[in-house]
């Protein structure tokens, strides 16, 4: 089996009910001290955590015991996003750093900003929150209630970041017929909002900028048999929709989680679904994608390492021809480096490379 360049962290689904957590290590020393970070972050919704070093063998574990809404890395930690904090873990012993918490939020997503500030979406407010990172408190918010549909929110989802501007998915889930969900655009120097509405459905998952050509990528999932989604290309400064830079009908289904590997070209996941329900075929474009790997289950997110040149795919399926766990592309060609998944103990999910 090939090495991985990176080692990983397997977030993976438990049935403990502990709030607090608890962690084990098996190798040496942490992220702190200056030394680097490299890791592979894998989850899914309900979090049991595996760490694994280059020879792929289980180094820590720790047992989150509570819903994963989200996990990000910046800045040598880990934010594990809970729909009522943000825990913060080192991520190579797994030791718990302490948490932002975040009541009756239902936090959605983080981003880091800088070493001081981070950003919180919260699902059951109008305002996404300002985090002072040193003493994990709320210290401002910016109001995104005139977003708000027939519920009185905005049903804010993930965020992506150019520099100082923030994007923020505004599904809007309860909107009328002549309303349309937006990305909302925060100027996170001077808290000014601009919009842009969508062309297409709801939008969702991972969104991708182009900083250097002005351009933001957005997922809009539809249902195979309904069709009408794809991924949406923005103008960021002309704030418009250019249309789909790849729809459904190109992809031959449901767009999922996808992410670029090189201007234009990347990976993409695509779901069907008939028969015995719902599958995922991970492919790469442009063009139509062609099935590299194919699973009998749902999966939204995939992780590129741009310094290994490697791709990250978690497969939860128990009943496939092949065992549930973690497998690896090369991401320029296209080769499968592990003949089968790599087995971390329970069916993964979701996957973020942290360096």
């Amino acid at each position: 089996m090939t090495r991985f360049v990176a080692m990983l962290v397997v977030l993976v689904a438990c049935s403990s009910e502990s709030e607090e957590g608890t962690a084990t290590s098996t190798g040496t020393g942490g992220s702190g001290g200056g030394q680097p970070v490299e890791r592979v972050i894998v989850f899914d919704a309900s979090g049991e955590v595996r760490s694994l070093d280059f020879d792929l063998a289980i180094a820590a574990d720790a047992s989150l015991g509570t819903p994963v809404a989200n996990v990000r890395y910046a800045a040598g930690t880990l934010y594990v996003v809970h729909p009522d904090r943000i825990a913060l873990f080192d991520p190579a012993s797994l030791e718990a750093r302490g948490a932002i918490e975040l009541p009756d939020a239902n936090a959605r997503d983080i981003v880091v900003m800088d070493e001081s500030t981070a950003y919180v979406t919260q699902f059951d407010d109008t305002a996404i929150a300002r985090i002072d990172l040193a003493s994990r408190t709320i210290s401002a918010e910016i109001e995104l209630g005139s977003f708000a549909d027939g519920n009185g929110l905005p049903d804010m989802n993930t965020m992506a970041r150019c520099g100082s501007q923030l994007f923020v998915q505004l599904q809007r889930r309860e909107r009328q017929a002549s309303e349309q969900p937006v990305i909302a655009i925060v100027d996170t120097n001077t808290s000014e909002v601009q919009s842009i509405a969508l062309e297409g459905p709801t939008p969702d998952y991972d969104m991708h900028p182009d900083c250097e050509a002005g351009r933001l990528f957005v997922v809009e999932p539809v249902p195979v048999m309904i069709g009408g989604g794809g991924i949406e290309e923005l103008d960021i400064a002309a704030l418009q929709s250019l249309g789909f830079f790849l729809s459904d009908a190109d992809a031959g289904g449901e767009t999922g989680g996808f992410l670029f590997t090189a201007p234009g070209e990347g990976w993409l996941i695509i779901h069907t679904e008939f028969g015995s329900g719902p599958s995922s075929h991970l492919g790469r474009f442009p063009g139509t994608p062609a099935a590299l790997w194919d699973t009998f289950q749902r999966v939204d997110r995939i992780a590129f390492d741009a310094l290994s040149g490697e791709l990250f795919f978690p497969d939860p399926c128990t009943d496939c021809v092949h065992p549930a766990g973690l497998v690896a592309f090369d991401a320029m060609s296209g080769e499968l480096l592990t003949e089968t998944p790599v087995d971390v103990g329970f069916p993964p999910t979701g996957v973020v490379v942290a360096r």
